[in-house]
Formats: structure tokens, sequence, C-alpha cells
């Protein structure tokens, strides 16, 4: 079959304006007339910025021959981004089944969305790997992350836990010497000496208070340098 080479030409034009159109600039680089690259990319929803992890690229730099689109353009394949090797050997792999097919139609569009679908595809076969290892929280076995708390287990775990610190309190004052109490622990441990105290105060309550309730020996306090005692009232 002849083929008329002008024809050929004008097609190609069209069609590297058409990809124009759908690619943007930073997707779509015009080489030459003949000559182009194009960017495809596929990421997650989050991707570290720096490292690119959750990003899989491919550029493809496609040549005209004279004949296309009746015989099948030139291409490289060159890896974006964190792709890794087995999946653009996988791509390069199928660029001359996907070209076959297409021979005789402007194809690079539709080769490219099929080469967007195997990136996409990948990545997405990672990341079902990468989750597929990590157990769930709902999976995961109660040692892990506990158990979940509810009124009834709550109300059982604290019956529980006010009988032991009753019986810890009970053996922690058995094993107290007395005679090494401080005047507060003898208080709490013996209600009697604080009642004595309350009595105590009751009873001098009735008391004429301009009386001192104890007699003082002025005796013991003749030797204070002549301090008369009356000057201190």
């Amino acid at each position: 079959m002849a083929v008329d080479i002008d024809t050929c030409r004008l097609e190609q034009e069209g069609e590297i304006e058409t990809l124009k159109c759908i690619y943007s600039s930073d997707e779509f680089t015009n080489l030459d007339e003949n000559t182009f690259e194009i960017k495809l990319t596929s990421e997650l929803d989050e991707v570290d910025e720096y490292s690119n992890a959750g990003r899989y690229g491919l550029i493809i730099q496609f040549t005209y021959k004279p004949a296309y689109p009746f015989v099948p353009p030139l291409y490289e394949l060159r890896s974006a981004y964190s792709t890794p090797e087995d999946v653009v050997n996988s791509i390069s792999n199928a660029m001359e089944t996907l070209l076959a097919n297409y021979t005789g139609q402007v194809m690079i569009y539709d080769v490219c969305s099929e080469i967007q679908q195997i990136l996409s595809d990948a990545l997405g076969r990672v990341t079902d790997l990468s989750e597929g290892d990590c157990t769930t929280k709902e999976e995961a076995p109660a040692e892990i992350y506990g158990t979940m708390v509810t009124v009834e287990t709550f109300m059982e775990w604290n019956k529980e836990f006010l009988a032991e610190i009753t019986d810890l309190n009970i053996k922690k004052k058995s094993e107290i010497d007395p005679a090494k109490l401080t005047g507060r622990q003898l208080f709490e441990r013996d209600e009697k000496l604080f009642l004595s105290d309350i009595q105590f105060f009751e009873d001098a309550d009735g008391e004429d208070l301009d009386e001192p309730a104890v007699e003082i020996d002025e005796s013991l306090f003749q030797d204070l340098g002549g301090l008369d005692l009356d000057d201190c009232d």
C-alpha cells in the first residue's frame, strides 16, 4: 500500500497540536518537529514531596517516522520519581504490543493512557501489599491494643481494685511498729487520741480563762536579771 508522506505529515502536526491541548506544559515538551516527550505520573492521595514516596512516573520520548501513523514511532523510556525498575521494564515489554495494536491511526494519546493505567495498577499493588502486612486494630490480639472497656467490665475491675487496696492497707497497718509511729499516724490508727483532745478542749471551755489553768512557780524565774513577771502582762 502506497503511503502519502504529505498526508502523514499533516496527521503528525495535527496530533502534536492535540497533545499540547491535552497535557500541561510540565507534561508535554516539544523537542523538534518530529520529537517530543510526555511525562506520565501516578500518585497516591498522600505523597512525600521530598522523597516522592507514593508517586510513580515515566517519561516517554516519541519520534515520528515519515510514514507515521502507518508505521509505529520510535520511543525511549526514562523512569521518574520513585518508579521501580521492574515497573519500567514491564512497560517496555508492553510497548511493542501497544504500538502494533494502534498502527494505522494516530496513537500517542491511546498508548499513553494504557501506560498510565499500568503505572496506577503497579502503584496500587504496592499499596495493597503494604496495607496487607499491617494487622488492623479490629484483627489485632487484645494483648497489643488492650480490651475494650464497658460499664460492666469497669465496675468489676473497680470492685476488685478497692478490695485489693483494703487488703493492702490492713496489711500495712499490721506491719507498722507502734513505737515508731508519728503523731499523725497515731491519730489515724487510734481515734481515742483524737477524742481525748476534743474532751480536753471541751473541759477547758467551761473554765475561767482569766485564771491560769496551771500554777507557775515564780521562784524558778528569779535569776532572769531582775525581770518582773508582772511587767509581762
